[in-house]
């Protein structure tokens, strides 16, 4: 059973989770280029068409025209991070507090294509796969006991992916991550003080200045963070997920396409 833990020193929440060990992986090989040794379909990948007996349920679908008819896939993670089956429980003790990992896991399989990317798809199928997670997020956070959804994309063994079929995921908490807690906070506070939004002005000072710019669109202006921690690190400025205009997911979508084939060729 997976376990929120609380570090006293920083005040930070995070899951510990000894069932995604039993996860199967692929060969390391396979996974330093994520599309340079995979084939259209893996007889052995749990996410390729033919192999639903491997996967625990199918919660929605994108449908397709073409075989195997389905354009992406919602499944529920397997060996979850947190699980609705446990009973949600603070303990603390003289030092430590805990929780019960409880919420809920789910899998967007992008493609049925096994060596898919999204440097690699049409801009109309990275636009579906981002209505897909769109989709996921709002019914997730439909649910009262949910406080916040985390959407993430893992790309290669390094940043801890273990299959190398196309997906996404989803994790929905009943609480809202520190560091979402400390944005909000700081992003008020200025409001509070400057009577402006924070991102607004982020935005003017960049295109202004900008020497930070990487490419800007009708919705969307993408910048390397003056206070990036990592290299080949990337913002997207724009309204909310579930607030997103059918132009600017059409937008969004050619924006992310066009970073991932950047980043992917560093």
């Amino acid at each position: 059973m997976s376990e929120l833990r609380c570090d006293p020193t920083t005040d930070r929440w995070v899951i510990i989770a000894p069932e995604r060990g039993r996860r199967p992986r692929q060969s390391p090989p396979q996974l330093k280029r994520p599309t340079a040794y995979a084939l259209p379909f893996d007889p052995a990948c749990p996410f390729c068409p033919g192999n639903e007996s491997q996967l625990p349920a199918i919660m929605a679908e994108m449908p397709s025209t073409q075989e195997p008819g389905w354009r992406t896939r919602v499944v529920p993670n397997k060996f979850p991070a947190v699980s609705q089956d446990v009973t949600y429980t603070k303990q603390k003790s003289a030092l430590y507090r805990t929780a019960a990992g409880r919420g809920n896991h789910e899998v967007v399989i992008e493609s049925p294509q096994h060596d898919h990317d999204l440097t690699t798809m049409s801009e109309d199928h990275v636009r579906d796969v981002l209505a897909t997670c769109r989709s996921r997020y709002v019914a997730l956070m439909a649910d009262s006991a949910v406080a916040s959804v985390i959407v993430f994309r893992n790309r290669g063994k390094i940043a801890g992916a273990s299959l190398l079929h196309p997906h996404a995921q989803l994790i929905a908490l009943s609480a809202i991550a520190p560091l979402v807690q400390a944005r909000q906070a700081a992003m008020l506070s200025y409001y509070q003080k400057e009577k402006r939004c924070v991102l607004c002005d982020i935005i003017a000072y960049e295109r202004d200045n900008g020497s930070r710019v990487v490419n800007e669109d009708r919705a969307f202006l993408t910048i390397v963070p003056l206070r990036h921690m990592l290299l080949a690190r990337c913002g997207f400025c724009q309204s909310i997920i579930r607030r997103i205009s059918a132009i600017c997911r059409i937008t969004r979508s050619n924006c992310l396409r066009s970073r991932f084939a950047t980043l992917s060729r560093v």
